[in-house]
């Protein structure tokens, strides 16, 4: 059997539980748009194992299992996003696809341990169909098999290349697979810069499973890109690359900057942490470079304190910034040129 690129809905709770964002976004005839929510929904949760495999459902896999019944493949994952962007969510390699009489056992373990009444109580919480409102068969609520550990989810999600068959087309089709994941690579993401500033009326970030905000993000973080590119100039200056808020390119060092609205300094630090320790060292570690948590509320004696303790005890090149909405100004990181205006 070839590999495959199968669409899944939109889903932020990592898909181990429906949310009901999938059936607001598609129209139509689809599973998810009639019914309110996927089977697919449930395919990584992983409290859900038998004999050490995961059973899940892929519906672009469903609708010609009996062809594909009893073979093997791999499997490339990508979603459309609320922007009606895609985004790959990862691969499955070695999924093999139980036959009827496999399926219909699995279906009776299920039923055996209680995850159908579980499936029935997700369902209702989000208060869409019930689980088995479509009417539940050996094929439509399990149709692959997978070991946890040939899973390679991408974090964040990568997009796709807007050449590609999944980025022209909306259907949940089984396409051909040539095992290179789809997706912009390398310099070419960077080079597009990522310069086009988000809309202020986003209430989600689809590069990131699960993250969701306020406004008051994007407007921070558009106003602060236009101060760092009238200071340091638009080609060194780079609005989400790489899924990074901001970030500055300086010969032989690279500043990360991670934007955060939390109503603490040290909230905002203990947010940020993680995430600029990811993209400074995360796949190669960058020799030199300076990481920066930027928020709206001013440092306190013992956030500072903490700062600097981090920067003697762990060498770390961390930093915070107050960005002043009265002033269009920045203070602590980058003060040499908060007198910038708009």
């Amino acid at each position: 059997m070839e590999k495959k690129l199968c669409r899944i809905c939109w889903n932020t709770a990592g898909w181990t539980r429906p949310t009901g964002e999938a059936a607001e976004l598609e129209t139509g005839n689809s599973y998810v748009a009639t019914h309110g929510f996927g089977h697919e929904e449930w395919l990584f949760n992983y409290e859900w194992m038998v004999n050490g495999y995961r059973y899940g459902f892929v519906q672009p896999i469903g609708k010609f299992h009996s062809k594909y019944a009893g073979q093997n493949t791999s499997l490339c994952l990508y979603t459309v996003t609320p922007e009606q962007s895609r985004l790959v969510v990862g691969v499955i390699r070695d999924v093999y696809i139980p036959t009827l009489t496999e399926t219909k056992q699995i279906l009776r373990e299920y039923r055996r341990r209680g995850w159908f009444k579980q499936m029935e109580k997700d369902c209702r919480e989000i208060d869409v169909e019930s689980f088995e409102a479509g009417g539940l068969s050996e094929a439509n609520a399990v149709n692959i098999r997978f070991k946890p550990e040939s899973v390679e989810l991408f974090d964040p999600m990568m997009v796709a290349d807007p050449a590609h068959t999944i980025s022209k087309n909306s259907r949940y089709h089984p396409f051909n697979w040539d095992g290179v994941v789809p997706v912009v690579r390398g310099d070419a993401r960077g080079a597009q810069k990522s310069a086009k500033k988000r809309s202020e009326k986003s209430r989600q970030r689809a590069a990131q499973e699960g993250v969701e905000y306020d406004p008051t993000h994007v407007r921070m973080q558009n106003r602060v890109f236009d101060l760092l590119v009238k200071n340091f100039g638009d080609s060194r200056v780079f609005y989400e690359r790489d899924f990074v808020d901001l970030s500055i390119d300086a010969p032989n060092r690279t500043t990360f900057i991670e934007i955060k609205t939390a109503p603490t300094a040290r909230r905002c630090i203990r947010e940020a942490l993680g995430q600029l320790l990811e993209y400074a060292h995360y796949h190669k570690a960058r020799a030199k470079c300076d990481l920066v948590v930027m928020g709206q509320v001013q440092m306190g004696k013992q956030d500072k304190s903490y700062l600097d303790l981090l920067r003697k005890r762990y060498n770390l090149p961390i930093h915070y910034s107050q960005y002043i909405w009265e002033t269009n100004s920045l203070r602590g990181w980058g003060e040499g040129f908060r007198s910038i205006s708009k």
